[in-house]
């Protein structure tokens, strides 16, 4: 509806922060934003709404419009819809589709342009990778605000013919599999952390009709994979994203699937493997291609979008491709910490714990780098259970033959890991923990 009448839609995650949300609209050049009052009382945000009227943004209630439209605007809009009337059609397939905001994880989030092409090419290239048809049935359980959600999750199935059910929240881990009896859900897409929370809660029956089950957005760990294959005879496909390619650029498929890997590239899409000094293994994936967004929106120039220079993104992720082209994420190029001279990989050090660790299913943990005064980075590591011992992983570690500087040595607790409403981690919240706790937030 929006589109139809050249309003951009801009999506925007209201968990994220009154600071960032205010900076977010001003990148976008966001005007007016469009909520409900229930909603708003229901997830206690009158401060936001407060600080987008100082902020010049103003606020329309659903509510409130709801009362305003009369009978005879009624009747008018259900003619053209019977009409087929689209009353814009200027600036073709070309023109921007929606704005939405890169999470920040680790770091400000980005305002990404995202073209009506970019969106529709992404979902062809999608359904020529992973059969779909119309006897499909789709729970969404994922927010609008991310383009997972968006455009595999939303749009896809409306483009498609696929039925699609919606679902508010990821978070009822006891209802959705319920749910997904209920509907006869045969495709469902999450997070690892939402999937593996999923089946812990879930009837061995309750996803009899479930064919294509999808993983994003964040890495497919071993013990949710062996959770859903032994629990219900299901394999989990891994895929692979981001919000500035609209989003997918690798998947496996029920054919083509190989453990570990985030996929093949889809069609369309060019790629190749850029080196980065210091880092031995792989290099950052640059990808171009008509899912590529037509570029960002920044806080100096709001409004404007600045595309991409020759067209190529640089995922910020470091892979390795196999003979048969099937990528492995080794790490994020961010998430890299610089000790004694020597690049360490913190997704390493994660792994390297959780091996350690692994007859415990509850241990939760993440490697962040803070500053150290002689070594100038120190790798802490944060666990959701005490008691770790750097001795037991340091063991471990020369047992594999992987290096020492590998090993934590400081450890930091936390009750739950900090996560986004997507499911992903939230390494700035949990490096600002970790600063807090050492006494180097300063």
């Amino acid at each position: 509806g929006l589109s139809a009448y050249d309003r951009v839609p801009a999506m925007l995650n209201f968990a994220s922060g009154e600071r960032n949300i205010i900076n977010c609209c001003k990148m976008a050049a966001v005007r007016t934003v469009v909520t409900s009052r229930r909603f708003v009382a229901a997830i206690g945000i009158e401060k936001l709404v407060e600080s987008m009227g100082k902020a010049k943004i103003a606020v329309a209630y659903l509510e409130d419009l709801a009362k305003k439209i009369t009978l005879p605007q009624k009747l008018a809009a259900l003619a053209k819809y019977k009409a087929h009337r689209v009353p814009n059609r200027k600036g073709g397939p070309r023109k921007k589709a929606a704005v939405l905001f890169t999470s920040g994880s680790e770091g400000l989030s980005k305002a990404v342009a995202l073209s009506h092409y970019n969106i529709v090419s992404n979902i062809s290239q999608m359904t020529s990778s992973i059969g779909i048809g119309t006897g499909d049935v789709m729970l969404n359980v994922l927010p609008m605000f991310h383009s997972f959600g968006l455009t595999v999750c939303t749009l896809m199935p409306l483009m498609t013919g696929i039925r699609l059910f919606l679902y508010p929240t990821p978070l009822h881990y006891r209802i959705i599999p319920e749910l997904c009896y209920n509907i006869g859900a045969t495709i469902l897409a999450g997070t690892n952390t939402f999937l593996k929370n999923y089946a812990r809660n879930a009837h061995p029956y309750d996803f009899a009709t479930m064919r294509l089950l999808v993983n994003g957005a964040e890495a497919l760990r071993e013990d949710t994979r062996n959770l859903w294959i032994e629990k219900f005879g299901i394999r989990i496909i891994q895929g692979y994203g981001a919000t500035e390619t609209a989003p997918v650029v690798a998947i496996n498929s029920p054919t083509y699937n190989r453990v570990g890997a985030i996929g093949k590239v889809l069609p369309g899409i060019e790629w190749k493997i850029r080196k980065i000094e210091g880092v031995k293994e792989g290099g950052e994936l640059v990808v171009k291609g008509d899912n590529v967004m037509m570029g960002y929106m920044k806080l100096d120039n709001p409004g404007k979008i600045v595309p991409l220079k020759d067209g190529w993104y640089a995922t910020g992720d470091v892979v390795e491709a196999d003979k048969d082209g099937f990528l492995f994420i080794k790490d994020r190029v961010k998430r890299f910490a610089k000790i004694a001279g020597e690049m360490v990989s913190l997704s390493s050090v994660e792994n390297l714990a959780r091996e350690a660790y692994a007859r415990d299913e509850e241990l939760d943990v993440a490697a962040v780098s803070v500053p150290h005064e002689t070594k100038g980075e120190q790798i802490v590591l944060v666990a959701t259970k005490t008691g770790l011992d750097p001795a037991v992983i340091a063991e471990y570690a020369k047992r594999q033959g992987i290096s020492e500087l590998c090993v934590p040595k400081t450890f930091v607790y936390v009750e739950s890991m900090p996560l986004f409403k997507t499911g992903k981690r939230d390494y700035i919240s949990i490096k600002e923990i970790a600063l807090g706790r050492l006494g180097l937030a300063a």
